[in-house]
Parts: C-alpha cells; sequence; structure tokens
C-alpha cells in the first residue's frame, strides 16, 4: 500500500521545486531567471556565490538520497560546500541540470516508500551537523527546509549583484 506521508513528502518536494509555492517562486523557476554575470560572483572571502550554494544543495541532496537508500550518515561525499571548479556557462547549467536531476531521482526514491520505512529512525546518533538521528521522514523534510532557505538566499544573491 502506497503511503500518504510519501505522497504527501514527494508533493512537497515538487512543490518546492517546480511548483507553485505559497511563498513564492519554485526553486527552478528562480534558478532559470539568475544571471550568468551572478552566478560565481562573491562580494567577499567569506561568502559564498550562487554557484557555491546550489553545489551545497546538491551534496545534501544527494546524501538524504544515499540516506533514504540505505547509506549511513556521514558528511556528503563531495563535502558539505564544493569548490566550484570552473567557472563557465556550461559549468552553471551542468550544475543546474544535476540538481534537478538529484532531487527527481529522491522524489521517485521515497514516492514508494513505506509509513514504517519513514517513520524509522536508522541512525540513532543524534548529530546536529549531519542531520543523523532523525527519521526518515524528518531527514526529507528537513531536506525540502534546508531547499527553501538556500532558495531565499540565491534570490538575495541574484538581486543584489545587480
Amino acid at each position: 500500500m502506497i503511503s500518504e506521508k510519501a505522497i504527501f513528502l514527494a508533493k512537497q518536494l515538487e512543490l518546492v521545486l517546480f511548483g507553485d509555492p505559497w511563498y513564492g517562486s519554485p526553486i527552478l523557476f528562480i534558478l532559470a531567471d539568475i544571471r550568468i554575470e551572478t552566478v560565481f560572483y562573491k562580494s567577499s572571502n567569506n561568502h559564498h556565490s550562487i554557484a557555491e550554494i546550489l553545489l551545497h544543495m546538491i551534496s545534501w541532496t544527494n546524501e538524504v538520497l544515499e540516506r533514504i537508500n540505505g547509506k549511513s550518515a556521514t558528511l556528503p561525499v563531495k563535502g558539505d560546500w564544493p569548490i566550484v571548479k570552473t567557472y563557465t556557462l556550461e559549468s552553471w547549467l551542468k550544475i543546474v541540470s544535476e540538481f534537478e536531476s538529484k532531487n527527481k531521482n529522491l522524489i521517485s526514491s521515497i514516492s514508494n516508500k513505506s509509513d514504517d520505512f519513514l517513520m524509522l529512525i536508522p541512525d540513532s546518533n543524534r548529530l546536529n551537523f549531519l542531520g543523523s538521528g532523525v527519521s526518515n521522514y524528518d531527514l526529507v523534510n528537513g531536506l525540502i527546509h534546508h531547499h527553501i532557505y538556500h532558495s531565499g538566499q540565491i534570490s538575495l544573491l541574484n538581486k543584489m549583484n545587480i
């Protein structure tokens, strides 16, 4: 039997990515409006660029996807804040495409999970910096909140870097 919780989570992630969320634009619409001049811009060494923020979001999306598929909680394979390696339009488009693809894979992966699986806490060791020690449901829900938070940052950076 298909879990109502799984359907809800999948729909929430879809809404945040390319739906019509009540708070504003979905992430993929925000990314489509980014001007290439602003993608790699950093106002100082202490701030992240739009590209760095999106790579960070990809890292954590991949980590959540791997955990949903049975991996133990760790820091993301590519790191918490991966470094931008190439500063071109093509590399930016690749980053956006990877973000969309990883999230669609996550939607597909959670869509068929049971309530029991979603309520399971696979790693009871609660470490905030890893997002561990929470149920699979809370893990995915937390990623949705993470996406919303960083999409706001991306929107502001895009507007500030006129």
